[in-house]
């Protein structure tokens, strides 16, 4: 029981130690002071994804793809700033850029204590706690197993 805790215990910590910058200013951004700014351009970055088609049979097969990322300017502190982050989401701008055109205004999120670091949807990102999860039952079972013998 105690070699399955810690092997919990790993794989919480191999899950978590890659986003743990964007877990904390994830978990940090809810409480962000917000500021005014407006959309100033986009990215779009095209490509083909590859993969295999669903139908049992598994050939393989060539998706195109667009991805726009909107960029938005703001001001803090006299100092303008300007970023493309929608949210700690991946694909935070898939689906929630129908609207979107420049000049458009939006409410940007700022760190107080980097201010280059912002978001226009604050908030945790739930995939991001599967790591945690993971290390809290991995404890949980060293616990108990170390409470049994």
């Amino acid at each position: 029981m105690i070699i399955f805790a810690l092997i919990l215990f790993a794989i919480g910590a191999g899950l978590t130690y890659p986003c743990r910058k964007e877990l904390v200013l994830s978990w940090q951004s809810r409480h962000w002071p917000s500021t005014v700014g407006y959309i100033c351009g986009s990215v779009s970055q095209e490509g083909i994804s590859q993969g295999f088609t669903t139908d049992g049979t598994m050939a393989p097969t060539e998706n195109p793809f667009r991805v726009t990322d909107w960029i938005f300017k703001y001001e803090v502190a006299g100092q303008w700033h300007q970023s493309s982050r929608y949210s700690f989401a991946t694909d935070g701008w898939l689906g929630n850029d129908r609207y979107l055109e420049e000049g458009t205004e939006v409410k940007v999120y700022y760190c107080p204590s980097a201010p280059s670091i912002a978001v226009l949807r604050p908030g945790l990102y739930t995939p991001f706690l599967a790591g945690p999860t993971v290390i809290v039952f991995g404890l949980g079972y060293l616990i108990y197993g170390l409470c049994r013998s």
